[in-house]
């Protein structure tokens, strides 16, 4: 079995992504919520999808609360 590390982030960038990958995290949870409803609109979060996929970063969840 092969252990992968992940990181809670805020809505990222290609930047934030690329460091994330670079510092040996394999994907992220991404915290796009907050009380009021997403954070973040529908075509932001295709955009970073599609960069995470292109990077090779996992988003293996979305938070939406606690």
């Amino acid at each position: 079995m092969t252990f992968k590390k992940a990181i809670i982030t805020p809505p990222p960038d290609k930047a934030i992504l690329t460091a994330i990958r670079d510092a040996g995290f394999h994907g992220i949870e991404a915290n796009w919520m907050d009380a009021a409803g997403p954070v973040i609109s529908r075509a932001e979060a295709e955009s970073v999808r599609d960069i995470a996929r292109e990077l090779g970063v996992e988003i293996h969840c979305m938070l939406c609360g606690w």
